[in-house]
């Protein structure tokens, strides 16, 4: 029974991680449901791997600018 709880609170925090938005030049671009992960695993991997990171990461923004 705990293992079934601690397995909807895993998906839970999983859908959480995999609200990205994204925009260019201001306008906002609709992402699939498989964007939307890929960018928010690369994100996350990329954190991962730096020091000073909180684990717990409630909202995350990136900004880059050419």
């Amino acid at each position: 029974m705990i293992h079934i709880k601690i397995l909807i609170i895993i998906i839970i925090i999983i859908h959480i991680m995999e609200n990205v938005k994204l925009e260019v030049n201001d306008k906002e671009i609709a992402l699939n449901e498989i964007m939307s992960n890929v960018i928010s695993n690369i994100v996350e991997g990329f954190l991962d791997a730096l020091n000073d990171i909180p684990e717990v990461r409630k909202k995350i923004n990136l900004e880059i600018t050419f």
